[in-house]
């Protein structure tokens, strides 16, 4: 049998590593797809959901129709955009042969100067939630509107390529029925494009469909099946090679024609006619097989089925699951069709939720999710409120829901007293920068909205409070109004010294505040305490950092200090050089489980109180590691008690530290900046993919056990360094998405460590370059990587896909060795914000990785 390259024999000591026995002893969300959210919890909301199946070959397109009212499609219905910056009247279009929905500034007077306005289009593959009605509140009152106008208005969240960040579209319509009709069709054509695209019918790329006028209407029957007869080709009605060649590169099919050629003379059988449509399908069918599965299946059955005995082999040996044999019975029945388990059987077992990657904590498990809360690594936010930078960006509701989304379970609240003495609520804001405003009301009933949508277990609001006292009395009352019964403002167990559970806590929200007392006089002169929401017309983003005294500069800590420069006017800030906010007792008292204090040392009483919470900045923690006594100390501390370690006030792009060695001494809240992608952000959400994203990951019993006298010795000492070795295989990919800077698509695969050093002679982790195909390239890439670590626990690995022509990403990975699974298997691919791209991965084998570390995933 001629094996594929990552099953043939080498050598007898390959064979172990590469080849799974050759057969057995004697006797999608089926694919992984984003998991749906809700505003609410409830599945049913006006949130985006997007499961989807893969058809074989065989199967008919049976599609749901789409209805786009001739209005909506044509002349386009007549919308209030709503922004922060002003109020736009806009045509709204929506076109289904092309998939994008675009909107033009209404009553525009082109002149020749300026022209006509612009259209703006967002294809349907970049929506990420559609909001309708009650649902989209929060919008609305971002936005002070009333909630007249709460039918008729629709939030369209989406990820605007040009600019690389995610956006929202706010509109009102006019009349309720235009509402019900833009959300009804935006929500519809979605279901399409999902499964067309899953099926490689339609380009999952998210690049315009730039189909020239005489094929449009070809791709509108293909994907929408209308019923009028002006749309039908006629029955003689082929398309040409060069037609197929567009189609195929709008599809995404990212293959050069003299490959594309030999496919298309075999299914055309006279390459001069031209294809029909249904002959076009057969034509994708056969670019869709999978030589690498194709190779798998061969190397496990002599047969075009795979028994049931040869299914177990392959998932108790080679996938190494071990299962019930009852279990793997139904497995096997499941994706078996007609009896016969053939390559797409095992195509869809291997992209199904029976073979994820990782090994996922059960979140039926109790035990998991009894244990105190100090116990564990809690999912954390830095400035959370922030879309950007610390210095210019914006803060809005946005970021909340985004991290909520994400299975954050700590997020930050900075609280100051509003612009305007007239104003009574407190606002949040990053103190006094030039990012933008949101009121407080607005951030609660968010959280409160979205606490839950991702799991039960309870969410932590870290205040940081810069207000004066007599708002503190508003803040804590906005607290307990809008929270209600979700707040825990006393404890579960009277007179109990010891933290509950996560179990203890469902669906409870926990604060995080001081209790504080005043070291120094806070001058009560109000003044605003904030500067202007945008720089002065002709100032510059650089000049807030001059040496001069023409503007003002400021540095927070988490201690409730600031250090303030005096502006010009002299009328912006009348605060003493260094200030402490006190805390009024009845916003402090809401601290019940985790009660703020300043660290002074770890030998005073109330660094022994059961309740408290040292909050540490990344360069006040790296200087104690540095004192052996300290660094014994916190490992000591964080055994009991909580910690939280936050990015330096220096980071002003909001860049993450890599979070590793905070875990490593025990602290259960590292907070990373979610607004940032970067390496840090990427190992912070990696290591709680373990526990599903649901927030809550169980430490080492090693850094939970209680220290013994004798084990100051071993933590004070040079920590021992140990080996992790690691034996993958990068097989292939499929379905990447394309640079938007380059037509070509020529990917290679890198591979990087974090959390230990790789041997001098493993430095350079990449594949080869496999050229002119982005659709399915095969690497067949052994990796052997020898990794030294103190912490073997938290080795992580990230697998780039770049386009060599411009080093272009197209799609990454992280994960944390001590959760992976061995085997074959998919790994689903982010782009560089983090947003998973559908239907692109990696094909892998992991072998082993030794030595075997203690995962987190056991109670």
């Amino acid at each position: 049998m001629d094996h594929p390259p990552f099953l043939r024999e080498r050598s007898p000591s390959d064979l172990a590593y590469y080849s799974p026995q050759l057969r057995a002893p004697p006797v999608r969300p089926s694919p992984a797809s984003t998991a749906p959210t809700s505003t609410n919890g409830n599945p049913n909301s006006s949130v985006k959901s997007r499961p989807v199946s893969p058809l074989s070959s065989e199967e008919s397109l049976e599609l749901p129709p789409v209805s786009v009212p001739a209005s909506l499609a044509t002349r386009g219905i007549s919308c209030l955009k709503i922004s922060h910056k002003s109020r736009k009247r806009v045509t709204l279009r929506i076109d289904r042969s092309r998939f994008v929905f675009s909107w033009q500034q209404a009553q525009w007077k082109p002149s020749k100067l300026i022209g006509a306005s612009k259209v703006h289009e967002i294809s349907v593959h970049d929506v990420r939630q559609v909001i309708h009605r009650a649902d989209a509140a929060i919008y609305r009152e971002e936005h002070n509107l009333s909630n007249d106008i709460e039918s008729r208005w629709i939030t369209i969240r989406y990820f605007h390529r040009r600019k690389a960040r995610a956006k929202s579209l706010h509109i009102v319509a006019d009349t309720d029925t235009d509402a019900d009709a833009i959300y009804t069709a935006l929500q519809q054509l979605q279901a399409i494009h999902d499964q067309l695209s899953q099926n490689l019918l339609l380009p999952d790329n998210g690049h315009e469909c730039a189909l020239a006028k005489h094929y449009q209407a070809d791709l509108a029957v293909l994907v929408t099946s209308p019923t009028s007869d002006s749309l039908a080709p006629k029955a003689s009605e082929r398309l040409s090679f060069d037609r197929i060649c567009q189609y195929a590169d709008s599809l995404n099919i990212n293959l050069p024609p003299q490959t594309l050629r030999p496919v298309y003379d075999k299914v055309a059988g006279d390459p001069t006619r031209g294809l029909t449509i249904a002959e076009f399908k057969q034509f994708v069918a056969v670019l869709k097989r999978r030589p690498d599965i194709h190779q798998l299946f061969t190397s496990l059955t002599a047969s075009k089925s795979l028994s049931r005995d040869e299914f177990a082999h392959f998932v108790n040996d080679i996938q190494h699951e071990h299962l019930h044999p009852d279990r793997i019975t139904r497995m096997y029945n499941r994706f078996a069709v007609d009896g016969v388990f053939g390559e797409d059987s095992l195509n869809e077992f291997l992209l199904s939720r029976y073979s994820k990657p990782l090994a996922i904590v059960d979140a039926g498990e109790t035990p998991y999710y009894s244990h105190p809360l100090n116990e564990y690594y809690i999912s954390s936010s830095h400035n959370t409120y922030l879309m950007g930078r610390q210095v210019v960006g914006d803060s809005s509701i946005e970021a909340y829901i985004r991290a909520l989304q994400r299975g954050c379970k700590c997020v930050e609240i900075d609280i100051w007293d509003p612009p305007s003495d007239g104003d009574e609520e407190p606002i949040v804001s990053h103190g006094r920068t030039f990012t933008t405003l949101i009121s407080l009301s607005n951030v609660l009933r968010t959280i409160r909205q979205y606490a839950f949508v991702t799991s039960p277990w309870p969410l932590i609001l870290s205040l940081e409070v810069h207000c004066s006292v007599n708002r503190q009395v508003k803040v804590a009352e906005l607290i307990h109004d809008i929270l209600d019964e979700l707040l825990v403002s006393k404890p579960i167990v009277e007179d109990s010294v010891v933290l509950p559970s996560p179990m203890d806590l469902k669906h409870k929200i926990l604060i995080k505040v001081k209790k504080g007392t005043i070291s120094e006089k806070l001058s009560e002169q109000p003044a605003h305490s904030l500067p202007p929401t945008s720089p002065a017309e002709g100032s510059s983003f650089f000049s807030m950092f001059s040496t001069s005294d023409s503007v003002t500069t400021s540095s927070f800590s988490e201690d409730g200090t600031s250090d303030t420069r005096r502006s010009s006017t002299g009328s912006l800030f009348r605060r003493n050089r260094k200030t402490k906010v006190k805390i009024d007792h009845r916003l402090g008292s809401l601290g019940v489980y985790l009660s703020g204090l300043k660290f002074t040392n770890f030998s005073l009483p109330e660094s022994k109180t059961f309740n408290h919470c040292f909050s540490l900045s990344e360069k006040s923690f790296d200087n104690m590691l540095k004192d052996d006594e300290k660094r014994y100390a916190i490992d000591k501390h964080n055994r009991k008690y909580f910690m939280r370690i936050y990015p330096s006030q220096m980071r002003v792009k909001s860049s993450n530290f890599i979070p590793i060695r905070y875990w490593a001494h025990g602290a259960q809240m590292v907070a990373t900046n979610w607004q940032t992608y970067d390496a840090g952000q990427q190992i912070n959400e990696s290591l709680f993919a373990a526990a599903n994203h649901q927030g809550y990951v169980l430490k080492p019993d090693s850094l939970r056990k209680p220290l013994l006298k004798s084990s100051k010795i071993v933590i004070t000492r040079q920590p021992t360094m140990q080996t992790v070795k690691l034996r993958l295989m990068v097989i292939g990919a499929h379905h990447l998405v394309r640079s938007r800077e380059t037509a070509t698509s020529n990917p290679y695969v890198t591979l990087e460590v974090f959390g230990g050093e790789v041997r001098p002679d493993c430095e350079l982790l990449r594949t080869a370059i496999v050229h002119n195909n982005g659709f399915n390239p095969l690497w067949n890439q052994r990796f052997e990587v020898d990794i030294d670590t103190v912490y073997p626990q938290f080795v992580f690995i990230r697998l780039s896909v770049v386009n060599s022509d411009g080093d272009h990403l197209m799609g990454q990975t992280m994960m944390n060795l001590s959760h992976m699974k061995r085997g074959f298997r998919y790994l689903s691919l982010c782009d560089g914000l983090g947003e998973e791209l559908l239907h692109s991965r990696l094909f892998i084998r992991l072998h082993s990785v030794l030595p075997s570390v203690q995962s987190f995933t056991k109670g």
